[in-house]
């Protein structure tokens, strides 16, 4: 089974990469070539794995060979034209949208979810890319080899589709204008006021699959009866999507997760200090132990010496003390070979390893900080808005310049440890002297001068440490607040238009009816007897849908939080460094800064949850509780004639 998988997914990989190449090629011949290498190559794999079905059938292959690029059948039937359906309707005039402004000093958590720019051109069929989205199959478990999300089938059923699933023939996308004129922009046109794509024509159409009226004038004029709810569906934008930024899964910035993974791996530096510190053990050890056998010996000698008359006891003390200065001698020689053991072992090395990780962790953080820039000046309000997950989201990005940034701060910090440690044994060494001699008065001003150096080294870090976290706020609150603009935009674009759909539904749901397109009833006969069910479900997919923006809003915020959070620490920790270098009593401000600290997160807390009450109360009063109440109402009337459990069967396919 495990290698059943692992085949699957080595195809879907080889099979990515062909469509990726075939679609950079500059010609059809070179499309054509790449295309027939595939197939030789995938044939070969298929020769390989299914050898006795292939030796034991040649047929098989005599037969797929004769059909190989056979040009297909002319049809059969001409296709009626039919009037295109009328484009969406977005109001210009937002006079009761609220005022952006409230959102100023906006703060962060850890919490991802779509950020899709809107369009604000009512002639563009919302910006989004033709496609079948919500007949897609896409999310199937197949797909979902590599994903850790469990997802029902009629979630996958509107699952946005990747890019290489709703791209159209090459005939059908002209890159600049088709015959009639129409204009397309890159691979997928913008639509007039009375155009929609191939895919969506004909949906209000009378007769339509979606009527269910099979050309039938009797069931045609029982169809206009029904309410069309399509735009429950159409309008919202594509959910769930395939990498959504909570999970931190797209591949565009797999290189990026890979960094972090890597620099921040310190176990060659945790071994390098282990296997020190062992090494320092054991001249320690052999150092005592000479050092013991040499006081054993000496005083067996001296005792002997005096015993048989040829020692003195003043010739004993003096022989006794040039003894133990030259046990302070080898003490003096262990720490200086303990010093240098360290410089050369551990700390020329090892801050080298950290100086170049830095620079890489610098080099991401700047690439994807430009990128960042580039995506915000080359924005455009009307850019197509394509299914699925084609780019990752705005918070995705953040959260990995985040991650990138904090590894490079952890970086700096073991760099900062390791000079520390230097000082601490060059220390050691320097006080070594007065404390064999018992000087206490240069002791006490040694120790002095390098607890005053320490505070200043660590004063300098604290600095510079507060520079870089205030120069990448910068940077991520700039972000933030277009993420969040993006977002309520984009909210505003759909909610008056899906309140009025959800409006058109009137309060007594006995008898009422919806248009439901025959494949549903096809995939779902229950919908015959209770045609409420299908307006249950697309009520309940564009709820999640819409909420996508809110959530969006929410977790962007939440991330602003947590860097706002951690400039708000590095500026107390410099603070408390620069009072206790002043001498004041380090325990007392300490304390002092731990309760400053509580209070400055509680306040920011605070300031946050009032920002997300402010998204989530939009939210409701412009669309979710009305959404809620219809949903409720459709769910007594499914109790009422029988038809909940047969629904409640359905979501959990």
């Amino acid at each position: 089974m495990r290698q059943d998988t692992n085949f699957a997914q080595d195809a879907m990989q080889r099979h990515k990469e062909f469509i990726e190449r075939e679609a950079a090629a500059v010609d059809e011949t070179e499309a054509l070539k790449i295309f027939t290498d595939f197939v030789i190559s995938e044939s070969q794999i298929r020769r390989t794995r299914y050898a006795c079905v292939w030796d034991s059938n040649p047929n098989i292959v005599e037969d797929v060979s004769s059909k190989l690029f056979v040009a297909p059948a002319p049809p059969t039937q001409n296709t009626k034209p039919v009037r295109p359906a009328p484009t969406l309707e977005i109001p210009h005039n937002r006079t009761s949208r609220p005022d952006s402004a409230w959102w100023n000093n906006y703060q962060p958590c850890l919490s991802p979810i779509a950020s899709l720019s809107m369009s604000n051109d009512e002639q563009s069929s919302r910006g989004r890319a033709p496609s079948r989205w919500w007949e897609s199959k896409t999310g199937s478990s197949s797909d979902e080899a590599g994903r850790r999300i469990q997802r029902s089938k009629r979630e996958s059923k509107y699952m946005g589709l990747p890019r290489d699933g709703t791209q159209w023939d090459a005939e059908k996308t002209p890159s600049k204008f088709d015959d009639e004129g129409a204009h397309y922009t890159g691979e997928y046109a913008a639509y007039g006021p009375d155009e929609y794509p191939p895919e969506k024509v004909g949906l209000h159409e009378e007769g339509s699959s979606y009527s269910n009226g099979n050309g039938n004038p009797y069931a045609q004029f029982q169809a206009s009866q029904r309410l069309d709810i399509s735009r429950l569906i159409t309008l919202p934008p594509p959910y769930p999507r395939h990498y959504p930024a909570v999970n931190n899964s797209h591949p565009d910035l797999v290189s990026y997760r890979t960094v972090v993974r890597s620099i921040t791996d310190l176990s060659e530096i945790k071994s390098t200090r282990q296997r020190y510190q062992e090494d320092v053990e054991l001249m320690s050890k052999e150092q005592q132990g000479q050092s013991k056998e040499g006081r054993r010996q000496f005083k067996a000698n001296i005792q002997s010496q005096i015993q048989e008359g040829s020692l003195t006891f003043a010739e004993a003390a003096e022989a006794e003390a040039a003894m133990l200065v030259d046990e302070h001698r080898l003490e003096r020689g262990l720490a200086k070979r303990q010093l240098d053991a360290y410089q050369d072992v551990v700390l020329k090395p090892m801050h080298q390893i950290l100086t170049d990780r830095i620079d890489k962790a610098t080099a991401c953080i700047d690439e994807l900080s430009s990128k960042l820039f580039d995506d915000a000046q080359n924005e455009a309000p009307d850019q197509t808005q394509e299914e699925g997950d084609e780019k990752p989201e705005l918070l995705e990005k953040l959260t990995q310049l985040k991650w990138l940034f904090e590894a490079r701060e952890q970086l700096h910090r073991e760099a900062f440890d390791l000079v520390s440690g230097r000082d601490e044994k060059y220390k050691a060494l320097a006080l070594l002297p007065y404390q064999q001699s018992k000087n206490n008065e240069k002791l006490w001003e040694t120790e002095d001068f390098f607890s005053k150096d320490s505070l200043n080294r660590r004063v300098q870090y604290e600095t510079s440490a507060l520079t870089r976290l205030e120069s990448f706020l910068n940077v991520i609150e700039q972000n933030v607040v277009r993420g969040v603009e993006i977002q309520l935009s984009a909210f505003w674009d759909i909610a008056p238009s899906l309140l009025a759909m959800v409006q058109q539904v009137p309060e007594d749901l006995h008898g009422f009816e919806v248009q439901i397109p025959s494949n549903e009833y096809e995939e779902n006969p229950s919908y015959h007897a209770h045609p409420l069910q299908y307006l249950y479900t697309l009520l309940s997919h564009a709820e999640k849908s819409s909420y996508q923006y809110i959530e969006s809003q929410t977790n962007l915020l939440c991330l602003l939080h947590e860097v706002r959070s951690a400039v708000m620490r590095a500026n107390r920790n410099l603070a408390e460094a620069e009072l206790i270098w002043q001498g004041e009593p380090e325990e007392s401000v300490r304390r002092n800064m731990q309760q400053t600290r509580a209070n400055e997160e509680l306040t920011l807390t605070s300031d946050l949850k009032e920002k997300v009450a402010t998204v989530e109360s939009q939210w409701t009063e412009a669309l979710g509780s009305q959404i809620q109440e219809l949903r409720e109402r459709v769910h007594e009337q499914l109790v009422a004639e029988d038809g909940w459990e047969d629904l409640e069967r359905l979501e959990q396919e």
